[in-house]
């Protein structure tokens, strides 16, 4: 495989059948074993999935004609005298290169310095390369970055699994001083001390979307261990994490989501059923820059629990330091093992919470209660569909009671299909709409609207 890549020219595609390859290439100036890696070159393309006869990439299989790229190629079950990194991608490489289709395994990046990051894949600097449809799973690395590393570079992974790898920091990634995008991705039971998922540090902006974040577990029990989902510090530029379920992760601080000095937009994310040890079991937020700010938007953050037993450490949302903006969010149903139970939203800095409205927030926790009310919501919502199906046996529709968080059945006042009104009736109001092709409008005074 190497020697075709070598053979290669920009432009050019290669194709890999299923079987097992081992490294054989050693990175430059290197002379033990240890340091053979595949390497990639500028602007090849390389993809597996092949059963060796197709005439088109359509053809491929990757499901069925696995390619692995595997780094243990010495004694078998030893991880000792495996590669340190299976792949490298040492720049310059352009946007044009693509690595598609491999499970990467057994890297063992248990080094120093440059030998302690990446056990599966290694990134930069200076590369852009695009990393598509791989399962990346049982690496080590020693620092950073168990299953991908990144440095100074703008590589996008795309539509990857990156499940169980094992880093100091960054278990299924680590991104630093970098301009990242991880799009489409399930990365599972990682472990890590910061960010077991993914950690990311000095970057200069990057994405995160339609992302799967689950059961990654701080590797050591103690003070201090942070992002068991994702963890984002020292940015230059902006992080969006937008569109991603984030789901039963565990940490002592910010188990979902630990943001530490960076700007953020955080958006339409569904965070739920993590547990913290300290605080913010869905969400910390720690900025020690005045102008720093983070942007909470369009969440829904449920079932997380805070083991601690302090009240307003906020198993919800914890938030310490800095600006943050709280708009169109739900934050329900959190927990914390103190006294009062329910917790959703603590704060140590109530001056810097920017309420842009319309949240539901259950319960906001003792030091937010004490401040101010958090809760917003809207005085006259509507709801309107068009272009739908409906059902034959009509639909229920739920509200939110302001102030209470409970949820109540057929609160419509008015209602119209297709443009005529529909009068409200006890009950099931709309139950006797009958199933078509059209539209149709509520409005809720003093609610706010669900529909499903």
């Amino acid at each position: 495989m190497q020697h075709a890549i070598d053979k290669a020219t920009s432009g050019d595609l290669v194709w890999v059948a299923k079987g097992i390859y081992y490294p054989t290439k050693l990175l430059p100036s290197k002379t033990t074993s240890r340091y053979k890696s595949f390497q990639m070159k500028n602007g090849v393309k390389v993809y597996g999935g092949f059963a060796g006869g197709e005439k088109h990439i359509e053809g491929r299989d990757v499901k069925n004609n696995v390619s692995i790229l595997s780094g243990n190629f010495g004694q078998i079950g030893e991880l000792s005298d495996n590669a340190y990194h299976v792949v490298s991608c040492t720049g310059p490489l352009s946007a044009s290169t693509i690595l598609d289709g491999f499970t990467i395994m057994h890297g063992n990046a248990n080094g120093n310095g440059n030998e302690g990051y990446g056990g599966g894949i290694a990134i930069g600097p200076s590369a852009a390369i695009k990393i598509q449809n791989c399962l990346i799973y049982w690496n080590n690395a020693k620092l950073g970055g168990g299953g991908i590393y990144s440095i100074n570079s703008s590589s996008c992974i795309k539509d990857c699994n990156i499940n169980n790898n094992n880093s100091g920091n960054g278990g299924g990634i680590f991104l630093s001083n970098s301009v990242d995008t991880v799009t489409r991705c399930h990365i599972l039971s990682n472990s890590g001390e910061l960010g077991a998922n993914i950690y990311a540090s000095f970057f200069h902006g990057v994405i995160f979307t339609n992302k799967i974040a689950s059961g990654n577990v701080n590797a050591t029990v103690g003070i201090g261990y942070k992002g068991g989902g994702i963890y984002l510090s020292g940015a230059s530029g902006m992080a969006s994490i937008s569109s991603n379920l984030i789901l039963s992760n565990h940490s002592w601080f910010g188990a979902g989501i630990y943001l530490y000095s960076v700007e953020s937009l955080i958006e339409n994310n569904l965070i739920k059923d993590n547990n913290s040890k300290e605080s913010g079991a869905g969400i910390y937020v720690y900025n020690i820059a005045t102008t720093s700010f983070s942007s909470l938007i369009n969440n829904t953050i449920i079932s997380n629990r805070n083991t601690a037993t302090i009240p307003g450490t906020g198993a919800g949302i914890y938030h310490n330091k800095g600006v943050v903006r709280v708009k169109n969010n739900i934050v329900s149903k959190n927990y914390i093992d103190a006294p009062g139970k329910i917790q959703d939203f603590g704060s140590e800095d109530t001056s810097n919470i920017h309420d842009y409205g319309y949240n539901h927030i259950q319960v906001s926790g003792y030091v937010w209660k004490e401040k101010g009310n958090v809760t917003g919501i809207p005085e006259n919502a509507s709801l309107e569909y068009k272009d739908v199906v409906l059902p034959v046996n009509g639909f229920i529709t739920s509200v939110a009671e302001p102030g209470i968080g409970s949820f109540y059945i057929d609160k419509g006042d008015t209602a119209s299909v297709n443009g005529q009104p529909v009068p409200k009736k006890i009950g099931r109001p709309f139950q006797d709409w009958t199933s078509g092709y059209g539209g149709f409008r509520i409005h809720f005074p003093n609610y706010r609207s669900w529909y499903s």
